[in-house]
């Protein structure tokens, strides 16, 4: 098999069964989740057996410091050992076995290997116990399958490929259209003068403003991944073109704060809408390995 056809094959979508799925961030009190996907490295190492062959891969983890857990996974592609690295923290359920195992996973999202899950939407599902409640886990394999949602609200997935993205307007009645994207200008680059740093320290602070409005707490949101850490600012972001803050001109800043300030509304005008639908929750089941990519 050709290289190309081996990273098309190593990339390619697991099976909706294998994927799992475990709570991002939550609302009205914890009731309400991002149901966030992820698969089990035994199922990586089976991909890796299938399409490399057992003797054409293998791993070399490193523990480091204050819990960090280094894997170097190496694919040979013909005469060739091809070589990419990751790292992680030791997990909280599993202690170094998981963060060797994260660190493992996140190294063969480099050769595409569950890649995809990145930008796979996230529903808003009910969570008891903080777990996805169990009658919400048939939906979630349907929407693998056909990439449309069935919640139990009648919610849809976000309109963009992000995990904590403002979910689509469309779907919620009298709520305020989406701000349209900004074209990007001709050159491609920005124009103006540079924030301050007491600015972009300013829009750091109204991205946490924002989670805050969800309920969270300074804890649970130190516990949250990065790029759900920073969904409100990277939304507002993409709304004016700009990949970084630094990027961000002094012009356009109350921009990027009226953008924060509409993702907090909707997600919270999404959680209220929860609350005042409630419905009676199933019994909530373990959803297996808990260690995400």
């Amino acid at each position: 098999m050709a290289s190309k056809d081996l990273v098309a094959a190593l990339a390619a979508p697991f099976a909706p069964e294998q994927v799992h799925w475990r709570i991002g961030a939550t609302a009205s009190g914890g009731s309400r989740g991002l149901a966030l996907a992820y698969v089990d490295a035994r199922d990586v190492m089976d991909r890796l057996d299938q399409v490399m062959r057992p003797e054409n891969w293998q791993t070399t983890i490193t523990f480091g410091s204050e819990g960090r857990v280094s894997c170097t996974l190496s694919l040979r592609f013909g005469e060739e050992w091809i070589d990419k690295t990751d790292v992680s923290g030791e997990s909280d359920i599993e202690g170094v076995k998981g963060g060797a195992s994260g660190a493992f996973k996140r190294a063969a999202v480099h050769f595409g290997v569950g890649r995809y899950l990145y930008h796979t939407e996230s529903p808003w599902v009910e969570v008891l116990n903080k777990r996805i409640a169990q009658h919400e886990i048939p939906k979630l394999v349907a929407f693998l399958e056909n990439g449309v949602w069935d919640g139990a609200r009648g919610e849809t997935p976000p309109e963009r490929s992000s995990r904590a993205d403002p979910p689509s307007p469309s779907s919620q009645p009298n709520r305020p259209a989406a701000s349209p994207r900004r074209p990007p200008s001709d050159e491609g680059y920005p124009t103006g003068d540079k924030i301050s740093d007491a600015q972009r320290k300013s829009l750091y602070a109204e991205n946490f403003a924002a989670l805050k409005k969800l309920g969270m707490g300074k804890e649970e949101v130190d516990n949250l991944e990065m790029k759900e850490k920073f969904a409100p600012i990277n939304y507002a972001l993409e709304r004016i073109n700009r990949k970084r803050v630094e990027q961000v001109r002094e012009n356009e800043v109350d921009e990027v704060k009226s953008h924060i300030e509409r993702w907090a509304e909707v997600h919270s005008q999404q959680a209220a809408a929860s609350d005042d639908r409630n419905s009676p929750m199933d019994e909530d089941g373990d959803p297996g390995w808990v260690e995400p990519f």
